[in-house]
C-alpha cells in the first residue's frame, strides 16, 4: 500500500468516526436521552475515591455504553427503517463485540 493510499484510508476512517460521533450526538439530542458521559464521570469518581473497585466502574461504564448503542440502533431502525438499520447493524455489532470482548478479557 502506498503512503498516499494509506493516508487517504486513514482520513476516510477518521471522517467516518467523526460523522458517526456527530450522528450519535444528534440522535441522542433529538431523542431527549442523555448519553453515557455522566455515568462515566460518576463511576470514575466513585472508583477514584475508593467507594467502588475499578472493575465495577469499568462494568458500569461498559453497560451504559452498550445501552446507549442499543438505544441508537433502535432509533435508527424506527426512524430510517430496517434497510438502514440492517446496514448499520454491522458497525453496531462490531462495537458490541469489542466491548464484550474487552470485558471478558479484563473484566
Amino acid at each position: 500500500m502506498s503512503t498516499a493510499g494509506g493516508q487517504a484510508e486513514n482520513l476516510l476512517g477518521a471522517l467516518g468516526l467523526a460523522m458517526s460521533d456527530r450522528m450519535g450526538d444528534a440522535i441522542v439530542a433529538r431523542a431527549g436521552h442523555a448519553s453515557s458521559d455522566a455515568i462515566a464521570l460518576s463511576a470514575l469518581h466513585l472508583a477514584n475515591t475508593g467507594t467502588i473497585p475499578p472493575q465495577e466502574a469499568v462494568r458500569a461504564i461498559s453497560l451504559a455504553y452498550l445501552s446507549s448503542i442499543a438505544l441508537k440502533f433502535a432509533i435508527a431502525w424506527s426512524v430510517a427503517g430496517w434497510g438502514f438499520a440492517r446496514r448499520a447493524s454491522i458497525g453496531y455489532a462490531c462495537t458490541v463485540l469489542g466491548v464484550a470482548g474487552g470485558l471478558l478479557l479484563h473484566g
